[in-house]
């Protein structure tokens, strides 16, 4: 993880606020960094009761969300859970959401259902002959 996260993660966390907001935090980092990343507001939602808000244009990032608030032109558009938000096609239409990894590979792989879940895909995978 980049060093410059690090530092604004734990001058933010020092404050001991109520509520956390990431800016994208994940942008200009590798995988390796996003998935530190990752395990810090996992770790910090499992261990406290802040609330976290990451706005972020990552669908893959925000897969992680308990909610998702979607927007477009500067209002709400929309807000549930992943899978609900996911599935709505015109919402996706009107917000220009890009579908997230695991769904797209799902998609062209055709022998399997589509799904926003890892474990289900690999649990199609595995019964693939």
């Amino acid at each position: 993880m980049d060093k410059k996260q690090r530092v604004a993660i734990a001058s933010t966390l020092a404050l001991d606020p109520e509520i956390i907001i990431f800016d994208e935090i994940t942008s200009m980092l590798d995988p390796r960094g996003r998935a530190d990343i990752y395990k810090i507001i996992h770790d910090l939602h499992k261990k406290t009761n802040k609330t976290l808000i990451s706005i972020t244009h990552d669908m893959d990032e925000a897969l992680l969300a308990d909610t998702l608030l979607v927007f477009s032109g500067g209002k709400l558009i929309a807000s549930g859970s992943p899978m609900d938000i996911l599935k709505n096609k015109e919402i996706i239409e009107i917000a220009k959401i890009d579908s997230p990894f695991i769904y797209k590979l799902s998609e062209k792989l055709k022998k399997v259902t589509p799904t926003y879940n890892e474990n289900e895909l690999l649990e199609q995978l595995c019964k693939l002959k």
